[in-house]
């Protein structure tokens, strides 16, 4: 690219996001005072990644100039100072002539560390990234677990208020708290509401041995029925000649089933490893040919999440517990939402939680489904009225929405946009599950807990080697945080970006 087609090309972009400083005024004095820089670029970012930026950071770099590739956090500045330079290689001066508020690079780094300290912990600790792990529910009866977790590395302590009693978690943050004062281990609490979504129920099967179990199994050809009606579970019956007789029965979480499914379908279930076609319904229950499974056999969970993609969904009530939420929220420093089908469901929690009032109490989304995502930036707005927000992003229920190839993409994509916004990540989902569960790391979730240092927090689930893994993970972080490296994204138009800016300049703020 010629310098002049190149210092066109920027002066587009420039202009681009001055015109639409207005809209960037507004929604600043839309959100909480401290995060109105923070909302400002994250809207000049999603100017930015509107234009396809490819051509233009290849012709920077080539010249020496900085590129566009890492201007996430600090938009304007790093758009002006490319115009500079490009303008100085022609032997010309160049200067803005708007007076517009940024920030450069070391205040927005520096805005990012203080919103993630005030989220999580201040103190200096040998990595930046916090280490938080879902406890599980025999903390109530087993005190020596949370001692272990906090000499181990756990700095965040994660609550799942869809398990156990409310009553034994309020018992076991009080063990907490008492424990991190006690061994001088600083460890702040997450308590995450129950969640709106589809999905398997809780279930039993008593096994020939008499035993329990909380899966049932299928294989290719098999036929399932899940029912809102049903509590409990049933395998599939064969005959001698091994045909399906009777098919299994699933109960399924209450919802309007001719709001959400079509006969024909696609369904997803157990984190993607199977996939069927919806065969009938009823207002109550739909029967399902299972298509493809992982293994010969599969097991189906319970307490497993439930995906119909290429589904357009109506939005359904998002149902707020109030009562559970005012009996948490002083005991915890942060409430977890999830289960958002869009930014209303941000402002619906607002309104009924009170939690605008509580600047003490940080907010986590979750980013878990395509509809929350594809909404993430109004939602991040929407949170933004609230001085400490956070993201976590689920990967696995993204990936069964939109499939795995696209998940890796829209991964990215969550994390330039919380950059630009300056809003703390919470990396979640099979961060590493097998040495958890088995007490064997396999090489590539090793690979992907190391990937999970370019964001602020790293969740584990509970399993029989939390603390290997706890271990793990913080050797892990350690190593990774004395390494840099360059991002070389190529930074094509993002539709995400575009579709934003058409929702946003629409509403009034």
């Amino acid at each position: 690219m010629k310098i002049e087609t190149l210092e066109k090309e920027l002066s587009t972009i420039y202009k681009a996001i001055v015109n639409r400083e207005f809209v960037g005024s507004a929604i600043g004095e839309y959100v909480h005072p401290h995060n109105k820089m923070s909302v400002m670029n994250m809207l000049r970012y999603i100017t930015l990644r509107s234009h396809d930026l490819r051509k233009v950071h290849d012709s920077l770099s080539e010249r020496g100039v900085t590129s566009l590739r890492s201007a996430e956090s600090y938009v304007y500045r790093n758009v002006t100072d490319a115009l500079k330079l490009v303008n100085l290689l022609q032997g010309k001066e160049w200067q803005p002539k708007e007076s517009i508020e940024s920030l450069g690079y070391k205040k927005s780094k520096k805005l990012l560390s203080y919103n993630a300290n005030q989220l999580f912990n201040k103190k200096e600790k040998k990595h930046s990234t916090e280490i938080m792990v879902t406890l599980p529910e025999s903390a109530y009866a087993d005190e020596d677990i949370l001692k272990d977790l906090l000499r181990s590395g756990m700095e965040i302590a994660r609550i799942d208020l869809h398990k156990g009693d409310i009553h034994e978690w309020l018992e076991v943050i009080k063990k907490l708290r008492n424990y991190s004062r006690e061994l001088k281990a600083p460890c702040k609490i997450l308590a995450d509401l129950p969640k709106n979504e589809l999905k398997i129920e809780d279930f039993r099967v008593i096994k020939k041995s008499m035993k329990l179990r909380q899966y049932i199994s299928v294989q290719n050809g098999d036929h399932i029925k899940l029912s809102t009606q049903c509590t409990q579970a049933t395998d599939c019956v064969y005959g001698l000649n091994k045909e399906l007789i009777t098919p299994a029965t699933l109960p399924l979480s209450q919802i309007d089933i001719n709001a959400i499914a079509n006969v024909g379908d696609q369904i997803i279930l157990s984190k993607g490893n199977i996939k069927g076609i919806i065969l009938s319904k009823t207002e109550w229950d739909m029967k399902v040919l299972i298509k493809q499974t992982h293994k010969k056999k599969s097991k189906i969970f319970a307490d497993s999440h439930v995906s119909i993609p290429n589904r357009l969904i109506e939005e359904q009530e998002y149902k707020i517990n109030t009562k559970l939420i005012n009996a948490i929220k002083d005991a915890v420093d942060m409430i977890g939402i999830s289960g958002l089908q869009s930014h209303k469901n941000i402002i619906s929690f607002f309104d009924e939680s009170q939690l605008l009032a509580n600047e003490e109490v940080g907010l986590v989304v979750h980013i878990d489904s395509q509809r929350s995502w594809s909404d993430l930036p109004l939602i991040m707005i929407e949170a933004m009225r609230h001085k400490k927000i956070g993201i976590m992003v689920d990967r696995e229920n993204i990936a069964m929405d939109v499939g795995a190839d696209r998940a890796v993409e829209i991964k990215d994509q969550i994390l330039w946009l919380c950059e630009a916004a300056h809003v703390p990540v919470i990396w979640s989902t099979n961060i590493l599950e097998n040495l958890t569960k088995s007490g064997i790391a396999k090489p590539a979730e090793i690979t992907d807990a190391a990937k999970a240092a370019r964001t602020e927090c790293v969740m584990l689930s509970d399993g029989p080697f939390i603390i290997d893994a706890v271990n793990m993970l913080s050797n892990i972080l350690v190593k990774m945080e004395q390494h840099s490296y360059k991002k070389k994204n190529l930074m094509r138009t993002l539709s995400i970006a575009t579709s934003a800016q058409d929702a946003i300049d629409k509403k009034h703020w």
